[in-house]
């Protein structure tokens, strides 16, 4: 009996892990290992998870995130998982009036993080990306949030 222990902890031991990959040095989507998952290693998103609220008079925009881990972002034969920032939020206008409000759905664990209104899975250097930082100091890294148009 205490072989059999034995040799199925040898066994479990041998089982083949996914490799951990840092989300912004190692990305390559085109040579990704099967089930890789690319980990947000430094903790970049966590600066950004909680509520963001702007308020002028009666005004107000309220953005919420939160980070998703190991979420899977490729599908199929070659899929991987990665570390994302999803968000949603709630806008009402100069007139008190709510226009837009979608903050029930970050409570939702979507299957794909194109089903919350804002999402990141990168970075972005001051001057790679509109809007450029030029009083940014050198090598300050911004969260990208890729512009979707409706």
């Amino acid at each position: 009996m205490k072989k059999i222990v034995l040799l199925l902890l040898i066994c479990a031991s041998f089982n083949a892990q996914s490799p951990i990959l840092d989300l912004y040095n190692d990305k390559d989507e085109m040579n990704t290992p099967v089930n890789a998952y690319y980990k947000d290693i430094p903790n970049f998103f966590n600066q950004f998870v909680g509520t963001w609220i702007y308020v002028n008079g009666l005004e107000k925009l309220e953005i919420r995130f939160r980070k998703r881990e190991m979420m899977l972002s490729r599908p199929g034969e070659y899929q991987y998982y990665e570390d994302v920032l999803v968000g949603e939020y709630k806008y009402i206008n100069p007139d008190g009036v709510e226009k837009v409000n979608s903050l029930l759905n970050l409570n939702v664990n979507h299957l794909s993080y194109f089903d919350y209104n804002l999402y990141s899975g990168s970075q972005m250097s001051n001057n790679s990306v509109a809007p450029f930082c030029p009083e940014c100091p050198p090598g300050t890294k911004r969260l990208y949030i890729p512009v979707v148009h409706y």
